[in-house]
């Protein structure tokens, strides 16, 4: 009598210490790497298999469609041990924020103006997913204001929730972290959670930040930006690192709906000085020349060039040298002495209103503050 074959048994392990997850068959079996496989990668020719950590889901529901009996022990659904009630109420928009983030299986990224309350979307999915939730933050402020937030609305205790960054280290069901500690620790909170939120979600797709969304097994994802564009275009990576844009508004359309202040933008040019303009274009032909080397090493220009810069850094000179010059050159432009100088006119224009400058960088910061005697706010302020 002919016994039945035995189906093929896929073992899913949890690798953090490289960020991925082990397939292994037994049989060995080979998994197809088209269609829904598309993620797995490397096979050793031995029914072995990894994909980065957060293909987890993905990879489990390919395994299970392609006829695998699926042996696993990891967890990505860990509920809260203490209960959350969020107070107040919504509005309209951000409710209507949460409910596409929920109607698109838990994942994406959420565009609203500055003041709109982006916040409120994340608390309402805190709410209402009651899991084990990291927030990712880039200033130590914003560690802190989040920390506030989430224990005044959701009714926790500051024993409840814990901070991440500036000093402190601390790990609990909530949590809040600052990119730059999350980058260092990744492999102590890719299994810890399973719900990342991102605040600023357009600092994510740094060199540096994107690991924590890809070494991370944590299915539940949810991003927050005013802005999501950046200026190498890596903003589309977004898509699998955390989720599309699945819900925008505009401040116009807040205005109508007198949700915020009506306010003007207007952007104002500057001129680089001779020197910085000499600086910046020997960098900008250092860029270029070095690009072009790495181009002559691959098949020619193909999408992003930052991004395949940032792919080959680990082993290709002229990739490293090409992205350090145009980080530099950038860095120039937006450190412009001049942009200094159109301060001080708007500062004599307005000097009977109330002014709030901000500035992505601390140095510029500074710099304003000690030419026109006035306060900062950084994040090495106390308040």
């Amino acid at each position: 009598m002919r016994h039945p074959e035995r189906m093929p048994t896929a073992r899913v392990t949890h690798r953090p210490e490289m960020g991925l997850i082990e397939i292994d068959t037994d049989p060995p079996a080979k998994i197809p790497l088209t269609g829904s496989f598309r993620m797995l990668h490397r096979g050793d020719g031995r029914g072995r298999y990894t994909s980065l950590a957060m293909n987890y889901p993905d990879v489990m529901a390919s395994l299970g469609e392609s006829g695998f009996e699926i042996a696993s022990s990891l967890k990505v659904r860990i509920p809260l041990r203490f209960e959350v009630k969020m107070s107040g109420e919504t509005r309209p928009y951000q409710e209507q924020a949460y409910l596409r983030w929920e109607q698109s299986g838990h994942r994406g990224v959420v565009v609203m103006p500055t003041g709109a309350g982006k916040t409120f979307v994340a608390l309402r999915a805190i709410a209402e997913v009651k899991e084990a939730t990291l927030v990712l933050v880039p200033t130590i402020d914003l560690m802190n204001q989040w920390h506030e937030n989430i224990c005044r609305v959701l009714g926790l205790g500051e024993g409840q929730v814990a901070k991440w960054g500036g000093g402190h280290h601390e790990l609990r069901d909530i949590t809040v972290m600052t990119y730059e500690s999350g980058t260092i620790h990744t492999p102590t909170i890719s299994d810890r959670f399973s719900m990342l939120v991102f605040d600023e979600v357009h600092h994510l797709p740094a060199e540096s930040y994107r690991r924590i969304a890809e070494e991370s097994l944590a299915p539940r994802r949810l991003g927050l930006t005013a802005t999501p564009e950046r200026v190498d275009r890596l903003e589309t990576d977004l898509d699998h690192l955390v989720g599309k844009i699945i819900y925008s508004i505009s401040k116009e359309e807040l205005e109508r709906k007198s949700f915020v202040a009506s306010f003007r933008q207007e952007r104002i040019l500057v001129d680089l000085t001779p020197e910085e303009r000499l600086e910046y274009e020997t960098l900008w032909r250092a860029y270029k020349q070095n690009l072009r080397a790495v181009f002559a090493k691959t098949r020619g220009p193909q999408g992003n060039p930052i991004r395949l810069l940032v792919r080959r850094l680990a082993y290709d000179q002229n990739a490293r040298v090409a992205l350090d010059s145009w980080r530099r050159a950038r860095r120039i432009a937006l450190e412009a002495n001049s942009k200094v100088d159109q301060v001080e006119r708007l500062l004599k224009r307005y000097r009977d209103r109330k002014v709030l400058i901000f500035s992505e960088y601390v140095s510029i910061v500074n710099r304003i503050a000690r030419k026109f005697g006035i306060a900062k706010i950084t994040s090495q302020t106390s308040l």
